[in-house]
């Protein structure tokens, strides 16, 4: 997940490809046709101000593809093309220092590859390299050093790559047992990383030293967790693996805040964009998972807020169980009650149950009771009505009796003993 240069696009990959989102609303865009090329697995964005935005983005199947912003078509479809053997394609980073932008992409292979592409899209490959222990896990281009930086995954190595060959410029490996994302800030001269098991360690970039922990508890699974750099990085934005972002102080550590994305579950995809002297911080539930329940939130001060979230909420998908669940509920009543008025017929017919009667389940028995207590009560209210009407009846004689014959009173007395 990524936000566009300008902060007007928010980009998230997941199962069906890429969904473009007003960083505003939070509403979704119109996309490219997406053919079947794998999951999306990362993305990138590059700004330049006389293109517009340009948004990269690798899958599983090794297909780099491109998307450049047209005022009039929104976003355009400009490459797309299988990397090397078609390895999957883990991160990627853009440069836009050049007079071409630089596009370099990491393979599950270990292969490192760098193209450029001009105005008229045109994409040439600069290098590809392999490296002989390193996956990366996240690329960055030095702005002023015109080196590539390459994060390794599971040997913790850093490398930097010369942008014009490829050729290692200098390496050093980052203490710890395992390494996740990354994210650099050159300004601070820092680097973070998820250490994968209890958070998130931050390094001094020009010795690779240690400087301290930040610390989310401990993991249940080894899941990947985005990072990024927010507030001119005087804090350190992560995510976790039951539902909190948290938001830490990058001098001391403290937890300054934790956003609540979901109850429980993955809170692994972060992206922020400092618009304003305001922070937007977007939380998503996973990165490739087909999960895109994804948050917004502001950030300034030391306090998040949150501003909206998706319709695919986990609020959403609850109240969308519910109303399925009252559905099958009442269509099942529904056959159950017209079972059950069929097995009475072939009872009443037969004088006896019927066979295969005994297969009625718990549930028709008890709307059979109902049936049966139901037509009871009507007719016991028949009954009592019936009677009503006679004692009110018998009451009008009597009293029409009395009044047309007041001198015979013993042929009164007779009548009142007939009618009662």
């Amino acid at each position: 997940m990524a936000f566009s240069g300008d902060g007007q696009v928010l980009a998230s990959a997941n199962s069906d490809g890429v969904q473009l989102w007003s960083a505003q609303e939070l509403k979704p865009l119109r996309t490219p046709a997406q053919p079947q090329r794998g999951i999306a697995t990362t993305l990138a964005w590059s700004s330049e101000s006389r293109l517009g935005e340009t948004l990269c983005f690798g899958t599983q199947l090794g297909f780099l593809v491109i998307w450049r912003e047209d005022t009039s078509e929104g976003f355009k479809e400009v490459f797309s093309r299988k990397i090397g053997s078609g390895a999957e394609i883990v991160c990627l980073a853009t440069d836009t220092t050049s007079p071409l932008t630089k596009i370099a992409a990491g393979m599950r292979d270990r292969g490192i590859t760098v193209w450029t592409i001009d105005d008229q899209n045109n994409v040439e490959n600069i290098f590809s390299v392999r490296l002989n222990t390193t996956m990366a896990a996240t690329l960055a281009f030095h702005p002023s050093e015109h080196s590539l930086l390459v994060f390794g995954l599971e040997d913790r190595k850093v490398h930097s790559l010369d942008t014009a060959d490829g050729q290692v410029i200098r390496s050093f490996e980052a203490s710890g047992s395992e390494m996740g994302c990354a994210a650099i800030s050159f300004r601070r001269g820092q680097f973070v990383v998820d250490n994968v098991l209890d958070g998130f360690d931050l390094y001094d970039f020009g010795t690779g030293k240690f400087v301290r922990s930040l610390r989310t508890g401990r993991a249940k699974k080894k899941w990947p967790k985005q990072i990024a750099f927010a507030e001119d990085s005087r804090v350190v934005v992560g995510g976790s693996d039951h539902g909190v972002i948290y938001v830490f102080e990058r001098k001391t550590g403290e937890v300054l805040d934790e956003l609540r994305h979901a109850s429980q579950g993955l809170a692994q995809a972060v992206s922020v964009c400092d618009v304003g002297g305001l922070s937007m911080i977007a939380t998503g539930s996973g990165v490739g998972l087909g999960q895109d329940n994804i948050c917004l939130w502001t950030y300034a001060g030391g306090r998040g807020r949150r501003r909206m979230q998706t319709e695919n909420s986990w609020e959403s998908w609850i109240l969308r169980i519910l109303l399925l669940l009252g559905g099958l509920l009442i269509m099942s009543a529904y056959f159950n009650a017209q079972h059950i008025v069929k097995w009475h017929n072939v009872q009443s017919t037969s004088g006896g149950r019927a066979e295969g009667a005994a297969s009625v389940s718990w549930v028709e028995e008890v709307l059979s009771l109902v049936l049966s207590y139901s037509k009871l009560q009507v007719q016991e209210k028949n009954e009592i009505l019936d009677n009503v009407s006679h004692v009110e009846r018998r009451r009008t004689i009597i009293t029409e009796t009395f009044e047309n014959d007041d001198d015979d009173d013993e042929d009164d007395d007779e009548d009142v003993i007939d009618l009662l």
